[in-house]
């Protein structure tokens, strides 16, 4: 009798186990999105204020040359090239 209870609880401590795996990869799931949301959003006001403030838009492409460092990233964003910088780094993410 005993077995059969411990195989029980066993399995429904197994079907727990896994559900709360799902729950914790959801919440993840979601905390990465909002991330993004409010990294696209920041970005939407920053380049908006870009377009209206010269001086913000001239300490915008200061800190983008000092910041981003990859190359495939700088061109995205239409910065000169490193040559002397092959990195495949880029302090922004």
């Amino acid at each position: 009798m005993a077995g059969k209870s411990i195989e029980k609880l066993q399995q429904e401590q197994r079907k727990l186990e896994a559900r709360l795996r799902r729950v914790q990869s959801q919440a993840k799931s979601e905390k990465r999105k909002l991330d993004t949301k409010r990294k696209i959003l920041t970005g939407a006001a920053v380049l908006a204020e870009a377009i209206d403030n010269d001086e913000f838009r001239e300490l915008l492409l200061q800190i983008l040359d000092k910041r981003i460092t990859r190359n495939s990233d700088r061109v995205v964003m239409e910065l000169d090239i490193n040559q002397d910088n092959q990195s495949t780094k880029t302090d922004v993410e």
